[in-house]
């Protein structure tokens, strides 16, 4: 039984969309923690996670230059990882500072995230957890050509909703059917745009699962914690 999961930070903690390859069943769930998520199933053989996994010293990294590149005119969809000193500053100001640049509020907002992945993963994860930017995946799986809209637009999401129910008839409808239907799990936890996220990086868990996955850069550097700095797709 070979179960991949594909994995997207959203309001309510982390919404992962996990795939039995053998019965193509799909579940999803909404973990409060990074803890939690990595914890839930033992099973799952690749999960592909959209939040960066390993930061600089001091910098950028490669990968996120190489994922801005492929993008093109879209590239401000990714951003870049902060330095470990600029995850751990108090403000957005002190970070700005330490970054030597001003960090947006969008990367702000995401800092606790980054840093609650960061705490629970060690380098020993990497053997099966792996960062993917879902852009990056949906420019793949549109042959190497970014998606033309944005996510939160109407042609932005009907696009990539195409590509997902070409590829998996019935999937997505039935992940949004459970997730309304679970009492647990309010409304605001998540939104179509995180569903959609998740499950373009279950499509690259499942191209790793099948050894034909590719990673910016093919020769990733390692961070202080021994953590490989690098983006799948």
């Amino acid at each position: 039984m070979t179960q991949i999961a594909g994995v997207d930070g959203c309001p309510g903690g982390w919404l992962c969309i996990t795939l039995d390859s053998e019965t193509d069943a799909v579940t999803a769930n909404i973990f409060p923690t990074a803890r939690q998520l990595l914890a839930f199933n033992p099973h799952i053989e690749a999960m592909a996670i959209d939040m960066p996994i390993g930061l600089p010293h001091s910098g950028r990294r490669r990968c996120d230059k190489l994922a801005k590149n492929a993008l093109g005119n879209r590239h401000v969809c990714v951003f870049y990882a902060p330095t470990r000193d600029a995850l751990s500053s108090p403000s957005r100001i002190a970070a700005s500072t330490i970054l030597g640049r001003g960090a947006t509020v969008q990367e702000w907002e995401i800092y606790s995230k980054i840093n609650n992945l960061d705490l629970a993963l060690t380098s020993s994860h990497q053997r099966w957890c792996f960062e993917v930017h879902p852009e990056i995946c949906f420019w793949a799986w549109n042959d190497a050509t970014a998606m033309e809209h944005k996510k939160s637009s109407a042609e932005g999401r009907q696009a990539r909703e195409q590509l997902i129910d070409a590829h998996w008839p019935h999937h997505r409808a039935n992940v949004l059917q459970e997730l309304s239907g679970n009492e647990q799990i309010a409304t605001n936890h998540y939104a179509d745009d995180d569903v959609n996220d998740a499950f373009a990086c279950l499509w690259t868990a499942q191209r790793l699962i099948a050894q034909n996955a590719e990673r910016m850069p093919p020769d990733p550097d390692v961070d202080v914690r021994g953590l490989r700095m690098e983006i799948w797709y």
